[in-house]
């Protein structure tokens, strides 16, 4: 069966682009014929005269990952739509509004399936219009890494982040795509994590965290938070690993990994951390992995209070391990 999948690729790594990736993977073990169309990486006046060509040479199944006017359109007039699968990673489907609403929920309605990440976008999707003819089923987006890529990834950071893990215990790891804000807020609660090592550090003079940043974004800001650690007095407590990198083989060294996001659409890298037995804690802003420690959004006391425990629990285990 020849397979083809729409939608991003790394680079740049993103909830999307990786599971795309990691899709493609699991296809391709289990013996399919897989082709990645990435419209992102092609000129726009070229793109749409290269996915013309992609259709029509033919396929069995279509999986999409991101809706487009120009792309629905294509995939429509080759009679595709009843070959494609929509996989729905988040909640862009309350933006949508007039004639593109019309013509994503007509698309969808004619698709073989629309597949969504999480039982809590359903009725977004069908208050919209989606689901009169077509069928929708739930399927997190989680799909386990390549674990023979480790040495790999690892061989990507610098020098800096293996020193800092040898240095530094309990580790607490949080992460975000860019610096940017969500009704004023800071998105993925990097001053959160902040204030989280100082009042921490007390508790565990020793503890670590790593924020990791794809883009930096918001500069001016990013220069005020640096500034904060300086007058926290936690300058060695924390670390900044910044550009495109995976981090699922942090997980295997973290004590815990925090997600303190003010918005979210679900937070895959929550699955990935519970994967290799790390604790998760995160907001409660929407529905999250099964096992993950929850708090309510912006209470920074909650959020310490929960992060404490674990750490606190995880500590009192290791003892046992080693003074039985």
């Amino acid at each position: 069966m020849k397979i083809l999948l729409i939608g991003p690729y790394p680079p740049p790594l993103g909830g999307i682009s990786v599971y795309v990736k990691r899709f493609s993977q699991k296809l391709k073990r289990e013996g399919y014929d897989v082709d990645v169309f990435d419209y992102s990486r092609i000129p726009r006046l070229k793109r749409y005269v290269a996915f013309v060509r992609t259709v029509a040479a033919g396929c069995d199944r279509i999986y999409l990952n991101q809706l487009s006017i120009p792309i629905i359109l294509i995939l429509t007039v080759f009679g595709a739509s009843v070959k494609t699968v929509f996989s729905g990673h988040g909640s862009s489907v309350e933006s949508w509004r007039g004639l593109r609403r019309l013509a994503f929920v007509s698309f969808l309605n004619r698709c073989r399936e629309v597949v969504l990440a999480g039982p809590h976008l359903k009725p977004l999707y069908e208050q919209k219009g989606v689901g009169k003819s077509v069928p929708i089923s739930i399927q997190h987006a989680f799909l386990p890494p390549d674990e023979s890529e480790e040495e790999r990834i690892k061989d990507t950071y610098p020098e800096g982040v293996h020193r800092f893990i040898e240095a530094h215990q309990p580790l607490v790891i949080g992460n975000g795509y860019q610096i940017t804000f969500y009704n004023g807020r800071d998105l993925y609660g990097l001053d959160m994590c902040v204030e989280l090592a100082y009042r921490l550090k007390p508790g565990f003079p020793h503890i670590g965290v790593i924020f990791a940043l794809a883009d930096i974004g918001d500069r001016e800001y990013f220069d005020m938070i640096k500034g904060r650690i300086k007058d926290l007095g936690i300058e060695d407590n924390f670390f900044f690993l910044t550009e495109q990198k995976e981090l699922w083989p942090l997980f295997k060294h973290a004590d815990l990994f925090v997600r303190p996001t003010c918005n979210d659409g679900y937070g895959i890298s929550i699955d990935e951390a519970l994967h290799f037995g790390c604790p998760a804690v995160a907001s409660d802003v929407c529905r999250r992995a099964e096992g993950t420690v929850l708090f309510k959004n912006r209470d920074m006391n909650d959020f310490m209070q929960k992060c404490n425990g674990i750490l606190k629990r995880r500590k009192y285990e290791e003892n046992l391990i080693h003074n039985p």
